[in-house]
């Protein structure tokens, strides 16, 4: 009887402490989806300078920053993305934008995902000359 409730207890106490940082990875998991997606279209901007001579805007693609939720959004063709050349792998959970800059000389590229679903999406952003980089505090999920 005792050994029972000793491990019903220890049970316990594993899974309070386990639930939540499981939770925690699957969120860090998703925010790293956007990261990872901004250096690619980072790389086709380059690429698209390269053979056009500039770079180019596009988004916000698949879906306005209004319908972000955690589920996952089917990245669908017909927008600037295509002429950029660039593709995510499958559906995505952030919507993506692109600023080209007048002069041609910089672009800035956006990233949100409202990875929690609280209605506050994390903003990341990354241009010509830097990374990806968090422009929300890091407690924005």
């Amino acid at each position: 009887m005792i050994l029972g409730v000793g491990v019903l207890l220890c049970g316990g106490v594993l899974a309070a402490v386990a639930i939540p940082r499981f939770l925690t990875m699957g969120r860090t998991a998703k925010l790293g989806e956007v990261r990872a997606n901004l250096t690619g279209i980072k790389t086709a901007q380059f690429a698209h300078k390269a053979k056009h001579g500039s770079f180019l805007a596009a988004g916000p693609h698949p879906r306005s920053l209004d319908d972000l939720s955690p589920a996952p959004a089917d990245w669908t063709p017909g927008s600037a993305f295509d002429t950029l050349g660039w593709a995510p792998d499958g559906a995505v959970r952030g919507t993506y934008q692109v600023e080209a800059k007048p002069d041609s000389l910089d672009f800035i590229v956006h990233g949100w995902i409202d990875a929690d679903g609280d209605g506050v999406p994390a903003h990341f952003t990354a241009t010509r000359s830097t990374h990806a980089v968090r422009v929300t505090p890091d407690s924005v999920e």
